[in-house]
């Protein structure tokens, strides 16, 4: 079985001028991991229909944001985008936006 100690990163230590002695990290420890999906043709579906929507909605609020910019130097909030957002949901050429959540998308810039 193995102790608590050996599992530890590496330590030099070294001693103070008040005789004390320091250690200090001397590794760094860097994880990363990869996952990958295979979706099933109606999630590969679903998928590229709520991408599209996002899409959708960012190049509108984009478009939205820049024309406010350029005609009245006026910057657009995230909650005028927001609100913007509901009111394209509610449009009849829009409404294919209601099921999806494309609210992400209405912040161009905001992460």
């Amino acid at each position: 079985m193995r102790r608590c100690a050996e599992r530890l990163p590496p330590f030099s230590p070294r001693q103070s001028q008040a005789g004390v002695v320091v250690c200090e990290l001397t590794t760094h420890v860097k994880r990363a991991f990869k996952y990958r999906f295979y979706p099933t043709d109606a999630q590969a579906a679903e998928l590229s229909r709520t991408f599209g929507c996002v899409r959708k909605v960012y190049n509108m609020a984009l478009e939205a944001r820049t024309t406010a910019w350029y005609q009245r130097q006026e910057s657009v909030n995230y909650n005028a985008t927001s609100a913007m957002l509901t009111a394209w949901k509610r449009t009849e050429e829009l409404a294919y936006l209601r099921p999806y959540a494309v609210d992400a998308a209405a912040a161009p810039g905001r992460e």
